[in-house]
């Protein structure tokens, strides 16, 4: 398809600077370019659609299975570089102005994909094709990659509503573009609700939090133009004032503040957007044939069924409830000694169980942080790569849409010869003080591009990384973190190595592209390094002095590794509960989204309810893509746990084991089955008693059963 005039100027359709490696052309883009080059990825997408289903040629896996997997090429572009923008450079074009009833690109462009996907999912011909090459006995002679392609893509179409009738095709589109309007109209509520919160405090109110961010709160304050007052924003370090503010007014704050974000807002209520999306979402299943969305998510899931999911988070409540209870206990005896705070409540847990850590282990958390400088976080993750899997990065001036991205060439050896080249990194790490632009909260991980070869030639691997660690002002120290933050730098990094280290030829069969219930081992196995006492040797060191962290303080931080953790893995297990509960009922008994969170509130929760709600901020549910597999994580926990036991406890870079966790978890993508891979490489299935036994949370050799 020629490109017009108009459109030779936009970068997203033709960038004649012919950027190394296929770089996207972020310093230039604009907002007026995304809505044109999305329309144009569309219509070309299309008409190669339309080549493919009008060939004359008997189906083949060559002129349909393939072709069909490397079209669409320019679109994938233009809508990779939008989402990079979206998530971390939008403003109010794209998201919109609901006050003033505009209507933001954000919805446009949601709606423009979905009704583009549907017409591609729903094309009759271009199905018949396509079951034409899978009932193919032919296609039994195909190699193990390419009959893996095969069988995901016919399970795509199925699952897209290929073998619906014509009414339900029509049905299944209108529900789609409400869907898609419901999604975006959520995550446009909770982002205008978070920036929405502002909250003025004085200096002296701000007593017991570390100086650092006491210090960048007045700056906030400062800079708004406020004398004498600071500004905490939910985009702070909201964490470090939950656990160390002495002021307890300012803890509730703080507190009702995150658990009423777009709930019961005069303008950004998400309840009655879940409720619609709830609906949609049932009524989708069974036009498919499942009695509920969690049915039909988990079909194509490791768990295979909502009762395999139920039972595990079942299993967790036996292990992790009576453990939160003896730790709750614990700390309400501590905060009646300390303070006589005989009614803890929910804004009191974090501080009094930061102060009794420090008690119980003789450990000044505030301290610790001193030996944790984000950016050495950074470099330790660089260190670790390298050392596991051989890989290295070398800094390079990249076109970049904001001043704190860097990029990076990721080779596979030190010789950084074309060759060894696997893919470009860019983390962004900051967040962003532009007024104007919103940067999700959060950590995630992108992949704009996966890695594919056509006719030998190879597209190698573009991946994001994102933080949102507090911006190094010119002249100011090192922003501290604390251990989870260099944990959460491994965790976003684990998932960037999964496309990175990808070896086939198929995009859809490249890392992160694996079921959704596994998409998280990858990223949760590499936390485990950073815990490792030689690797905090060399990173974990002081922002002033340079020196190692004390051995007496890793000492200590070791015993208090399983501190608590039967209280999270708790919160956790409410979590993907709330998750099930929402996408197994039917929407027509659903009264409330009050009363339903109250029935699992109730069962998994040992401090009385606030008010407020934890559905109306739950994005990785209702705006990502966790709906009925948020028990994801804690799975994923089983796994990793599972995967990082074969290691010697003296040998964490034991070569053969990480030869073949490279090979079996990261390099092979989705070109087998997870548990066949799994299996490959543990021997056996799944067992949760490694990660119980880990955790602390169970002593006795047995553990319940997935």
């Amino acid at each position: 398809m020629a490109i017009s005039a108009n459109l030779k100027s936009n970068p997203l359709v033709h960038d004649s600077r012919n950027l190394p490696h296929g770089a996207l052309p972020l310093d230039v883009v604009k907002t007026e370019h995304f809505l044109p080059a999305i329309e144009y990825g569309i219509a070309l997408h299309q008409a190669e659609i339309d080549a493919i289903k009008n060939n004359p040629e008997k189906p083949s896996f060559v002129n349909t299975i393939e072709a069909l997997e490397f079209a669409g090429q320019a679109l994938q572009r233009a809508s990779s570089v939008y989402n990079i923008f979206s998530g971390t450079k939008s403003d109010k074009e794209m998201r919109g102005d609901a006050e003033k009833g505009i209507v933001g690109l954000d919805e446009i462009i949601s709606q423009k994909l979905s009704e583009h996907g549907n017409n591609i999912g729903l094309d009759e011909a271009l199905f018949a094709r396509i079951k034409a090459v899978h009932d193919d006995p032919a296609s039994q002679n195909l190699g193990a990659d390419e009959k893996r392609l095969l069988e995901i893509t016919y399970k795509v179409y199925v699952r897209s509503g290929a073998l619906l009738d014509s009414a339900q095709k029509q049905r299944l589109r209108e529900l789609d573009e409400k869907l898609s309007a419901a999604t975006t109209k959520f995550g446009t509520n909770l982002a205008e609700a978070t920036d929405a919160v502002k909250i003025e405090v004085t200096e002296a109110s701000l007593t017991g939090i570390p100086d650092d961010v006491v210090k960048r709160v007045m700056k906030a304050g400062e800079d708004a133009g406020l004398k004498g007052k600071g500004i905490i924003t939910l985009n702070d370090d909201v964490a470090m004032i939950s656990k160390y503010a002495r002021n307890r007014t300012l803890r509730e704050q703080v507190y009702r503040a995150q658990t009423n974000l777009a709930y019961n807002h005069p303008k950004f209520d998400n309840r009655p957007v879940i409720l619609d999306m709830i609906k949609l979402r049932h009524e989708r299943a069974q036009l498919f044939g499942y009695k509920n969305h969690a049915e039909f998510v988990l079909d194509d899931r490791m768990a295979k069924n909502p009762e395999t999911v139920m039972a595990f988070l079942h299993d967790n409540l036996k292990v992790y409830k009576p453990s939160a209870e003896a730790h709750l206990q614990k700390i309400r005896e501590f905060a009646l000694k300390k303070d006589n705070v005989a009614d803890i409540k929910a804004w009191d847990l974090k501080y009094y169980e930061t102060l009794l850590a420090e008690e119980t282990f003789s450990l000044d958390m505030k301290k610790v942080r001193e030996y944790f400088p984000v950016e050495n976080g950074i470099k330790a993750f660089h260190y670790h790569i390298n050392k596991a899997f051989g890989l290295t990065l070398k800094e390079k001036p990249y076109p970049v849409h904001k001043d704190t991205v860097r990029v990076y060439e990721v080779f596979n050896n030190a010789s950084k010869t074309a060759k060894s080249f696997v893919g470009l990194l860019m983390t962004n790490y900051t967040q962003d003080k532009n007024p104007n632009s919103f940067k999700q909260g959060g950590a995630w991980m992108d992949a704009p591009r996966t890695r594919s070869v056509r006719n030998g030639v190879v597209s190698s691997p573009i991946v994001t990384n994102d933080c949102n660690y507090t911006r190094q002002e010119p002249g100011q120290p090192p922003v501290l973190g604390s251990p989870y933050d260099f944990s959460t730098i491994f965790h976003e990094g684990g998932h960037g190595l999964h496309p990175l280290l990808y070896t086939g030829k198929y995009p859809s069969l490249s890392g992160p592209n694996v079921l959704w219930d596994f998409v998280e081992t990858q990223s949760q196995l590499q936390e485990n390094w950073i815990a490792e006492r030689g690797l905090l040797k060399k990173f974990a060191r002081h922002y002033i002095t340079n020196q190692p962290i004390p051995d007496e303080m890793l000492d200590k931080m070791a015993a208090m590794k399983t501190f608590g953790v039967g209280y999270g893995g708790l919160r956790q297990t409410r979590l993907a509960l709330l998750d099930m509960k929402w996408h197994m009922t039917d929407p027509a008994q659903i009264e409330s989204l009050e009363t339903l969170e109250k029935e699992i509130f109730d069962l998994a929760s040992l401090l009385p309810s606030e008010g407020g709600s934890e559905s109306t901020s739950f994005s990785h549910i209702f705006a990502g893509g966790y709906s009925a597999g948020y028990n994801s994580y804690k799975w994923a926990e089983v796994l990793e746990a599972h995967i990082y036991s074969l290691f010697p406890k003296d040998d964490v870079y034991n070569k053969d084991v990480m030869a073949a966790v490279r090979e079996r978890i990261y390099a092979s993508g989705n070109r087998r089955h997870p548990s066949d891979e799994f299996r490959d490489l543990t021997g056996g299935n799944p067992d949760p008693k490694h990660l119980y036994l880990r955790e602390g949370v169970l002593t006795a050799p047995q553990a319940p059963a997935p």
